[in-house]
């Protein structure tokens, strides 16, 4: 694997990103709107300002007959400065450096310039507030700075995909990276592209289940997926830490495991209502693809999971005296849901499964007590 570095201007680097000869959709790199405005609108002020920037990082890799170059650091800064150039960034009002000097050439009348006694040209320092504006509004001089600019360019070649995972997570090591998106690097490209469309299925984007924008940002949709094939498929092999389940996965997972989840969450977008979608949530949603896995054993419809979860879902949301009711409350074996819910440690494998359990035996009763089984 060799290494150069190099410079890049940013009218060279927006030209290499239009053609899509720079690829930034690497299945293990984090999402395009991580930056606040305020933090574009500070790179924008630095960058104006000629003040050093970290360098960019890029890989090659050879797929078949063709070389893609993907970008492993500086997917921000890349996409910060392409959008304010394409006129689709206004500058926070909040920048830390606003006003800006820049010089400007003096003409004559005649539209020729000023020299001084030795022959070079005169020129007038004038200052511009950058706040509120888009790249159209900066004067010229500003325009062309900021084209001209230079990022400094770190090129890995020849690149394998461990290559570019163990890049990956080496450049992003230091830096503010969840831990769920941290994670993803462990599944390996594959799984994780595998995960990734598994997270656009209708179920999680069209609000059937209640997941924020948020939580597709800043990877927690991704983690809920890893949590939630784990407790389905290998329930054995559960682990509170997020990374080892994500080891784990990229070794032991199978095109049937990925398949037989895909399927539990298409029969799970048409048989629940709004209000057993208000709790498949960040928290709880494993908890509640490992029971419905159960409940598919058992030989009812669909619709009567719904009927159940209802009942569930009622019991946690409506509370009497600052306390769960209904089915929450529901003694089997000296516990109730409500007292396992008491406990902080969400994650433990023994607390998961004794919920697990508990909503098990619930669950079975609530279809036997109601004669479901006779329908």
């Amino acid at each position: 694997m060799l290494v150069d570095e190099n410079k890049l201007t940013i009218e060279m680097l927006i030209k290499k990103i239009n053609n899509k000869n720079i690829r930034f959709d690497h299945p293990l790199q984090r999402g395009n709107e991580q930056w606040s405005k305020l933090m574009i609108g500070n790179l924008i002020s630095d960058i104006l300002q000629g003040n050093p920037i970290p360098d960019l990082i890029f890989a090659e890799q050879k797929i078949g007959d063709h070389s893609i170059i993907w970008n492993i650091d500086g997917k921000q800064r890349c996409m910060g400065v392409r959008l304010f150039v394409s006129d689709k960034y206004t500058i926070s009002n909040n920048i830390t450096r606003y006003m800006l000097e820049y010089p400007v050439i003096t003409l004559d009348h005649r539209e020729t310039i000023h020299t001084d006694q030795i022959g070079n040209p005169i020129c007038n320092i004038k200052k511009f507030d950058i706040r509120g504006k888009k790249f159209k509004d900066l004067p010229g001089e500003l325009q062309q700075r900021f084209l001209n600019f230079c990022f400094g360019a770190v090129n890995y070649y020849d690149c394998s995909h461990e290559d570019i995972s163990y890049h990956i997570g080496r450049y992003n090591e230091g830096r503010p990276m969840t831990k769920s998106q941290k994670g993803m690097a462990h599944l390996g490209v594959p799984l994780s592209l595998t995960v990734k469309k598994i997270s656009a299925m209708s179920f999680f984007v069209d609000a059937v289940g209640n997941y924020t924008p948020g939580q597709f940002k800043n990877g927690t949709i991704y983690r809920i997926i890893v949590e939630s094939i784990i407790i389905t498929r290998f329930p054995d092999n559960w682990s509170k830490e997020y990374e080892k389940n994500c080891k784990f996965l990229k070794s032991n997972v199978k095109t049937e495991d990925i398949e037989f989840f895909k399927n539990l969450v298409k029969r799970l977008e048409k048989c629940i209502d709004d209000r057993v979608g208000e709790i498949f949530n960040a928290k709880y949603s494993f908890l509640w693809f490992g029971l419905f896995s159960k409940f598919i054993v058992l030989g009812l419809k669909d619709k009567h999971f719904n009927d159940f979860m209802i009942q569930l879902a009622d019991g946690m949301k409506v509370k009497k005296n600052n306390e769960m009711t209904g089915i929450c409350k529901t003694d089997i074996d000296g516990l109730n849901f409500e007292t396992l819910l008491k406990n902080s440690s969400t994650k433990d494998k023994k607390i998961v499964f004794d919920r697990l359990d508990h909503l098990e035996k619930l669950m079975r009763r609530y279809f036997m007590l109601n004669n479901y089984y006779k329908r």
